[in-house]
C-alpha cells in the first residue's frame, strides 16, 4: 500500500492471516511506527486535540554502551485504543 517505490517512499503492508478466525484487540499487531520531524511539537498538538497520550515524548536510549543511539519518541493511542509510536527523525 503506498504511492511510491519501496527505495523513496513510505510503504504500509497489510497482511491477512487465512487461518485465524478473528482478532481480539490486542493480537492483530504490535504497533505502528512514525518518523515526525518534531515529536514534542505533535505531541502538544495532538494533546490538544484531546488525542490520548500512551507515552509522553522523551528520549529513549537503546543500549548505550553498545551502540550510542538515543531516540526522541512518544506513543499515542488511535481511536481504537491501538499504540502509534512516533519517533522523530534525526
Amino acid at each position: 500500500m503506498g504511492y511510491g517505490g519501496e527505495k523513496s517512499d513510505t510503504v504500509l503492508e497489510l497482511t491477512y492471516n487465512w487461518e485465524n478466525d478473528g482478532y481480539k484487540h490486542g493480537t492483530a499487531f504490535g504497533n505502528i511506527s512514525l518518523a515526525v520531524p518534531n515529536v514534542y511539537a505533535l505531541e502538544s498538538h495532538l494533546k490538544k486535540n484531546n488525542v490520548k497520550i500512551l507515552r509522553p515524548a522523551g528520549e529513549l536510549s537503546i543500549k548505550p554502551k553498545e551502540t550510542g543511539k538515543t531516540y526522541t519518541l512518544a506513543h499515542v493511542a488511535d481511536p481504537d485504543g491501538y499504540r502509534i509510536e512516533l519517533i522523530q527523525t534525526v
